[in-house]
Parts: C-alpha cells; structure tokens; sequence
C-alpha cells in the first residue's frame, strides 16, 4: 500500500527524488508515487522506478560513449582542450570545454562525430 498523497517521502522516494533531478527528469512527489504504482515501470536502467519512455531515454544516454570517445580522440591533443563532460540534467548534453577559439574547420570536424539530434556545446573556459 503506498503512503496517502500528502504523506512526506519516505527515504525510498526521497532518493528516487534526488536521482531523478539528477537526471533531468521529472521528479515531484506525486509523479513519483505514480510512477512507482505503474505496473509498466521498471527499474533495469537507474535501480529506481522509470516508465518506458524514461527508460528509453536513459538507454539513449548510455549509448554516448562512442560519441564521447570520438570526440575525446579528436580534440584531446589540440591546444586549449579542456575537457568533456555529459550534462545529464539537461538531457544528456555534450559539453566539451575549450580554452580560447578553434578555428571554424576543427568545430566542424568535432560536430561532425555528432550523431544527428544529439546536441553539443562547445564551451569557453578561462
């Protein structure tokens, strides 16, 4: 039997809460009880209750890392490389730091390893 609507979370949905932020994805309490109610739920991707479309999304993300690698690869010897990272609470954005401007040819190269809808953003850093 889950907690009345207006209970306080318990830790289980309070971690549930946190991840979720973490992720990007919806995370109200409400919406997390009735996630966690949804026979169609599962919990194969984060341990915590996701409906399909949450899962597919995350499924989404895991498979950046040979979009990560690539990009790795090409930018890690240019000069003001500066690191990369996944913004999952956006979405799953790339962002990869660059220290001062690369000329117009190496950006096009980096966006090219991009797999069409996945966005990256090239960020200066000082």
């Amino acid at each position: 039997m889950s907690p009345p609507d207006d209970a306080s979370p318990t830790d289980a949905e309070s971690h549930e809460i946190q991840l979720r932020s973490m992720f990007g994805l919806r995370a109200d309490l409400s919406y997390v009880r009735a996630v966690d109610a949804d026979p169609e739920s599962t919990t194969d991707q984060l341990g915590i209750p996701l409906t399909p479309d949450e899962a597919a999304d995350i499924d989404a993300r895991s498979a950046l890392g040979p979009t990560v690698r690539a990009l790795v690869a090409a930018a890690e010897d240019l000069d003001g490389y500066g690191g990369i990272w996944i913004d999952q609470a956006a979405g799953g954005v790339i962002h990869l730091a660059v220290a001062g401007t690369w000329p117009e040819e190496t950006t096009r190269l980096l966006r090219s390893l991009v797999p069409a809808g996945q966005q990256l953003v090239l960020e200066e850093v000082g």
